[in-house]
């Protein structure tokens, strides 16, 4: 085994003893525990992340640690005395804009103060500094779900869209279309599109997750309240309260990201709950499954940065190539051929003497990598299908009139209780859970800016798609290019207009126009 990459099995040990005492079972970075607010119980995930040999996060977090730890260690023997724990880097951030903790060492000789910092104890220093194992974020709803539909057309106000009010859905919402097109865009249907993303964040701020991380930092008082809100089933605040601490998991969740091998996200069906069923169509890399009545999808996404790719050969061949004078070290402008992303020259000079050797390298590019397995993210998307997106046959992010007109199937496709008209509470929900490790957030900005990325403007507007079918002077008519020419749209007399519409939905399509009226 490659010396650098070796932390004895006792330093292991012992770090993982110090974080058991100062960190909740639901925090050791070993497993996660998430709470599952679904509809008619509470559901209970429990998360194990696998790497090479069964490693965890921990593990990880400890060996990169340990890395640093040795780099500090200038006389190797096992602890950081009064002249080296001065140079143990603030805060764990460890790369060259950060300031070095001086005195302050001190605050980490506690297991036991006996004026050295252990391998243990600084470690304790570096997960702290880490934050949490597991983020959740969730990612902006697209603008199709967010349109203000459902009270516009249901005239009766009974909470329902019937066939009759759909049918009339584009003379109801006619004062909505702005540009007078005869479409209905997800930006119309939203009377301040300048400020939907505002209006989103606003939106999302309110709406309660239905996932909730179970570590030292929830606000177990909030949550047991909602628990009580939610499903209020006699139990009590302390029984509620038990069960937070020690959560029975309905079921367990094993996230895969071994080097060599395929990534894998699986579910033992065998010691599920009632409450949760893996269906048929899960696969390696997509774990489908419904939680009580969530439709909840489970997905592995690439987060690994450029850094962490570079193979040590292809390091080897490199600083040859740099190393113009041999002297088999590198200099400021050497260090620059080698065009190694996010790595300064002064972060990896470890030993500050001006030059960088293949070793120091080497071990800045372990760290990088390790770094990048130290945290879970999970990104949570609600992909609930709207009665907008269930009309928008053509994905082009507008309603037609003929989509209007031919909506009642999709309709009643939704209706669950089939009594021909379509609650929003029958929209059947879903979503996704998209799963990466990266880098801890508190490190730096090179995880890649979260998920909470504004929405592009350009998603919000309709997609023209020219208008390729039937005679010329159909295309020309056809001004909003959504495949029909309306009487609006119709240049011609009315008498012509109805010749063409052979089928008297008031639209001409392509093969109408093509035929001789």
């Amino acid at each position: 085994m490659d010396s650098r990459w070796f932390v004895p099995l006792i330093v292991l040990c012992s770090v993982h003893t110090l974080l058991a005492g100062e960190l909740s079972t639901a925090t050791t970075n070993s497993h996660f525990n998430v709470l599952v607010f679904e509809p008619k119980t509470p559901v209970f995930m429990r998360l194990h992340v696998e790497f090479d040999q069964g490693q965890t996060l921990a593990d990880n977090r400890a060996q990169y640690a340990g890395l640093w730890f040795d780099q500090i260690d200038t006389n190797s023997d096992g602890v950081l005395d009064d002249s080296e724990a001065p140079h143990v880097l603030t805060f764990g951030r460890f790369d060259d804009v950060t300031g070095e903790v001086g005195d302050e060492w001190r605050r980490f000789d506690v297991a036991p103060t006996d004026g050295t910092v252990s391998m243990a104890e600084f470690a304790a220093h570096v997960n702290a500094a880490m934050g949490s194992g597991l983020s959740i974020s969730r990612r902006q709803r697209r603008a199709s779900q967010t349109v203000v539909i459902y009270p516009r057309l249901d005239v009766d106000d009974d909470g329902q869209v019937s066939t009759d009010e759909l049918t009339e859905g584009l003379a109801l919402l006619e004062p909505f279309d702005f540009d007078d097109d005869e479409t209905l865009s997800a930006a119309e249907l939203q009377p301040f599109p300048a400020s939907m993303q505002a209006s989103q964040m606003m939106s999302m701020r309110a709406e309660q997750s239905p996932f909730i991380v179970l570590n030292d930092n929830t606000d177990r008082v909030d949550v047991v309240r909602r628990l009580q809100s939610q499903y209020g089933d006699g139990m009590s605040d302390v029984e509620w309260e038990q069960q937070l601490n020690s959560p029975q998991p309905d079921v367990v969740i094993t996230i895969q990201f071994p080097s060599r091998r395929p990534k894998r996200v699986v579910a033992d069906s065998e010691t599920a709950s009632d409450h949760v069923d893996i269906k048929e169509e899960s696969s390696r890399r997509l774990l489908a499954m419904t939680l009580g009545e969530l439709n909840v999808d489970a997905t592995l996404r690439n987060a690994q940065g450029s850094i962490e790719g570079i193979s040590s050969r292809y390091l080897r061949l490199q600083f040859q190539y740099a190393d113009a004078d041999r002297d088999k070290h590198l200099d400021a402008q050497e260090f620059g051929k080698l065009e190694i992303d996010d790595a300064s020259f002064s972060a990896v000079d470890a030993d500050h003497d001006e030059r960088i050797s293949e070793d120091e390298i080497a071990t800045f590019i372990d760290q990088r990598a390790l770094l990048s397995r130290c945290r879970l993210e999970m990104i949570i998307e609600n992909d609930t299908t709207s009665l907008f997106e269930a009309l928008d046959r053509d994905d082009d992010r507008r309603l037609s009139p003929r989509e209007f007109h031919g909506g009642i199937d999709p309709l009643l496709a939704l209706d669950r209780n089939g009594n021909g008209k379509l609650a929003e509470s029958e929209l059947v929900t879903k979503y996704t859970l998209e799963f990466a490790v990266t880098r801890p957030a508190e490190f730096d900005d090179l995880s890649g800016g979260g998920a909470m990325n504004a929405m592009n403007a350009d998603a919000r507007l309709p997609i023209l798609r020219p208008v390729t079918q039937g005679p010329e002077w159909f295309q020309r008519m056809d001004r909003n290019q959504d495949g029909d020419v309306t009487w609006k749209e119709f240049l011609g007399p009315r008498a012509t207009f109805d010749q063409f519409d052979t089928d008297r939905n008031g639209l001409i399509d392509a093969t109408e126009a093509e035929s001789t009226p």
